[in-house]
């Protein structure tokens, strides 16, 4: 995975039942080989994550990236190794 790409902040309201961002479309524009054809369709992934200090001076509490992560790329969890031994069950 690539360094994250900042698109934008956003804002909880109404006790957190909505996030209110804005997104600087100017990034995302820049970042057309992150978009993905599906049914002749071009989207893009993004994430809303939640600020891991706390809401900033201009009341953020949340901010959203591009969704860059590739199953292909990730790596496998160690496998666990169970000891063949007699299993009373």
């Amino acid at each position: 995975m690539s360094d994250k790409v900042y698109l934008g902040n956003g804002k909880e309201l109404f006790g957190g039942d909505m996030i209110s961002f804005s997104l600087d479309l100017t990034k995302l524009g820049t970042q057309k080989e992150k978009f993905f054809d599906y049914n002749g369709t071009k989207y893009i992934k993004l994430k809303m994550c939640r600020k891991k200090g706390g809401e900033d001076q201009y009341g953020k509490t949340h901010y959203v990236v591009i969704d860059d992560f590739d199953p292909q790329q990730a790596p496998l969890p160690p496998k666990t190794v169970i000891a063949d031994k007699d299993i009373p069950f």
